[in-house]
């Protein structure tokens, strides 16, 4: 007998969660990089690699095949992620603090901040410990022939200590924005936190308001189909992944000229695969409900790649929503040389380019689309006197 996988919706939210805490951990280093020496800036690298870790290592196990020996695989790596999960309300706090807000200005405070993260550390290690095997749990079922998850009370109230936090912010965010004595750069980067809040909800409240319609139509009651909960996870990780590229970029964007573009990029192509992958469901759902589950696949499967083939023009209505989202702090036309050379002429003051401030300016010209010969072209106008670090 082969092996049984499960849905695959769950195995494709199982790879969103890997490939997302790659890209985390891009953004994190990338995020940490671009100036090590600001709070704001270590806070959301730190948040990135927690958000990234635990939705990883939450999810990764529901995409493994439907075999006993599956479990010990499933609860080892899921025993980590409340690790990271019982860091990120502390993370949250902390993130308030240094927002311009009279609501969290207590959470500002150096000694806090460090408390906070410290307390954040500790009880993960703590839980993680504790909880060993019981935090989230991974069992055989012998009826059903597939893998059963469960989580204890702890795991629960972590989870609700994170949207409580995640509320708190939000308002925070809110209340800075409205603060007159902050400047344009910061209302940006409040404006942009606060829509990766949004997208982020986005998604978990589409896939609920689209199973409130299946199950009027469809389904009567009863438990959650397993393909609708894997449909779920998918929302939730392609949320997930759009929320931590709008956090990054809402800080970036002030340090990286031309990061709106890049960012812009790639929550088109995010949008673009989650359009994809809800057509392909919704469609092999209604079809099979009305034909068979034959029928149902191959429907989903034409609809999929109907609109692969026409997807210049539904990129370009996309590309009309994210214009509204992510604001273009710049114009990229013929003036990418000229702001390409007055980064370069930043970053060269002092006579040296470390391997950092390479990285940093490869990124610029990638995101103002500029060639490796156009680059070199207009540095030499002003690299006499340069030294390059290796």
């Amino acid at each position: 007998m082969g092996l049984v996988w499960p849905p695959l919706a769950w195995m494709m939210a199982s790879l969103l969660s890997f490939l997302g805490v790659i890209l985390f951990s891009y953004l994190a280093w990338l995020t940490y990089n671009a100036k090590p020496e600001d709070s704001e800036n270590r806070l959301i690298s730190f948040m990135l690699v927690c958000e990234g870790f635990g939705a990883a290592l939450f999810m990764i196990p529901f995409g493994f095949p439907w075999t006993p020996a599956s479990v010990d695989y499933a609860q080892w790596i899921q025993n980590f992620q409340i690790l990271f999960f019982a860091m990120l309300p502390f993370i949250y706090l902390a993130f308030t603090g240094i927002q311009p807000s009279k609501v969290s200005s207590f959470f500002g405070r150096d000694n806090i901040q460090k408390l906070l993260l410290g307390a954040g550390l500790l009880l993960g290690i703590y839980l993680m410990i504790a909880q060993w095997n019981e935090a989230l749990i991974c069992q055989w079922d012998e009826a059903s022939q597939k893998l059963g998850f469960g989580q204890s009370g702890a795991f629960v109230l972590i989870i609700f200590g994170i949207l409580m936090t995640n509320f708190y912010l939000i308002f925070s965010l809110f209340m800075s924005k409205r603060n007159p004595k902050i400047d344009d750069e910061r209302k940006t980067r409040i404006r942009t936190y606060l829509r990766g809040y949004a997208l982020r909800y986005l998604f978990i409240l589409a896939s609920m308001g689209y199973y409130l319609v299946y199950k009027s139509y469809f389904h009567a009651g009863g438990t959650l189909p397993l393909w609708f909960t894997g449909f779920i996870f998918v929302c939730y990780a392609l949320g997930n992944i759009v929320f931590g590229v709008m956090f990054s970029m809402g800080i970036l964007q002030g340090q990286i000229l031309g990061i709106e573009h890049l960012f812009k990029t790639n929550i088109n192509r995010a949008a673009m695969g989650g359009l994809l992958v809800s057509a392909f469901f919704v469609t092999e759902e209604v079809m099979q409900n009305f034909l068979s589950e034959e029928y149902g696949f191959v429907g989903g499967l034409m609809v999929t790649f109907g609109m692969m083939g026409a997807r210049t023009p539904i990129l370009k209505i996309i590309d009309k929503g994210t214009d509204s989202m992510v604001v273009d702090a710049l114009e990229i036309n013929d003036d990418a040389a000229k702001i390409y050379r007055e980064q370069y002429l930043t970053v060269v003051h002092d006579g040296v380019i470390t391997e950092l401030e390479r990285r940093m300016l490869k990124i610029t010209a990638k995101a103002l689309r500029l060639s490796e010969d156009q680059c070199k072209e207009i540095e030499s106008e002003h690299s006499e006197d340069v030294i390059e670090e290796e």
